[in-house]
């Protein structure tokens, strides 16, 4: 009996302590949570319009929220932590996003299609919830490419869902079709999220442009959007082996791109010519450097940020390993580091 009770005691402790860790788990992970809460409404959906409606509520909201935890940790700047819906049952919608006690709320009419929900959720939190106070100071045909760029990274999460087409065929192609501008300007956000700058650069800078705000936006602020996504384009589309201009200095945007390129000092190791360059870019006065480096060259990128870490006249702010994409399908191993002059904090 002694030993059966031990055994239960057992039995019991460790049913605590892993329903302990569950809790622990989607208390960090609300988009799990919200996912299995969406799971659940789904058994019941077609036998009932409220738990159908729970259902579409708590899988857009899964979406969202597992975007932004994604998109948190590309960029480090996500202004609001994910959305809640509100259902109203009338078509007329004075406002369909807004603040609530640092909350985004998202009012919506039920659709039919799935899809058409998640569309329209989505974009709303896009519009709202990133880049806000910015958005007044970005070209719009450049707004409208990352508002794009970003539902797609969205959208293409969930290869189950039909939202990619829905939002390709009835939002993206009649866009295009209105102006041929834009679909250069997309095609040109798609490359620099397959290289990775996306969210790690060009978001990170166009998140400066809302420290304007409330000041009224001028022409330079918007030629300035334009350039920066063409300046970085180049860089991306380009690479390592062409000869393309690594510097940006705008009014609001002074950036420095350093390429970990020449296949020679890696082999080296050598930092030396990379430590004389930065630098010659920190005396003029350059607000962020940026440390880009691919394949056999990452030990040489981790060895330069290292050395950067010393320098007194910049702080250190974050730096990954992740993968970038080719136009032919192959994938890279990349490293990124951002460095900030401390003159600019």
């Amino acid at each position: 009996m002694n030993i059966y009770n031990m055994l239960t005691s057992i039995g019991l402790s460790t049913i605590v302590v892993a329903l302990i860790g569950f809790i622990i788990y989607f208390a960090m992970n609300i988009d799990k949570f919200e996912a299995l809460g969406a799971f659940i409404s789904k058994l019941f959906a077609k036998k009932s319009r409220r738990a159908e409606k729970k259902f579409i509520q708590l899988d857009i909201q899964s979406k969202i929220d597992g975007f932004c935890k994604l998109l948190r940790k590309e960029t480090g700047l996500l202004e609001k932590k994910g959305i809640t819906i509100k259902w109203i049952d009338t078509k007329e919608i004075d406002r369909d996003a807004f603040f609530k006690n640092g909350e985004l709320i998202l009012v919506m009419c039920p659709h039919d299609a799935q899809e058409k929900n998640i569309v329209n959720a989505t974009l709303a939190f896009i519009r709202k919830g990133t880049l806000w106070k910015a958005r007044g100071y970005i070209d719009y045909k450049v707004e409208k490419g990352v508002d794009f760029t970003l539902a797609k990274k969205i959208f293409c999460q969930d290869q189950s869902c039909d939202c990619l087409d829905y939002f390709t065929e009835m939002i993206v192609i009649p866009e295009l079709k209105k102006s041929p501008e834009l679909r250069g300007l997309i095609g040109k956000m798609e490359t620099l999220d397959n290289s990775g700058l996306f969210t790690r650069i060009f978001l990170r800078e166009l998140y400066r442009f809302g420290f304007k705000f409330p000041r009224t936006a001028t022409e330079k602020d918007f030629r300035e959007t334009k350039d920066f996504a063409e300046f970085l384009f180049r860089i991306a589309e380009k690479g390592r082996d062409k000869e393309v201009p690594l510097d940006f200095e705008g009014e609001t945007i002074k950036v420095s791109i350093v390429l970990v390129a020449r296949r020679e000092k890696a082999i080296a190791m050598d930092v030396g010519p990379y430590n004389k360059a930065i630098s010659f870019i920190l005396d003029r006065r350059i607000r962020t450097i940026y440390i880009l480096a691919t394949g056999s060259n990452i030990i040489l990128g981790e060895k330069i940020s290292a050395k950067l870490k010393k320098e007194q006249r910049l702080v250190f702010v974050k730096s990954n390993k992740y993968q970038i994409r080719r136009d032919q399908g192959e994938t890279y191993k990349a490293y990124w580091a951002i460095f900030r002059s401390t003159l600019s904090i």
